[in-house]
């Protein structure tokens, strides 16, 4: 389940992170506002993504690319990225 993975993901599991994301994309919000269910997505992929997961790379990209995230996260989207593969 989302609890489940949300757990395993924030003591740095990498495969939890990506299922939350995932899972979290999708809709599966726990009760959460859509924006933050969609920002709660973007902080797994970006987890997954500092540990080097492509996959995760692409995914925080296309949050940014086709303007998914909103306030201060898509303001400051274009400076986010630090070097290949590394988001801050």
């Amino acid at each position: 389940s989302l609890r489940n993975y949300l757990a395993a993901a924030e003591s740095g599991n990498v495969v939890a992170q990506i299922n939350a994301a995932f899972l979290l994309e999708r809709g599966t919000c726990l009760g959460m506002s859509p924006a933050d269910c969609t920002n709660a997505a973007v902080r797994m992929w970006r987890a997954a993504a500092r540990q080097g997961d492509v996959e995760a790379c692409l995914r925080v990209g296309d949050f940014y690319y086709y303007g998914r995230l909103l306030g201060a996260e898509y303001e400051d989207g274009g400076r986010r990225r630090k070097s290949k593969g590394e988001w801050a």
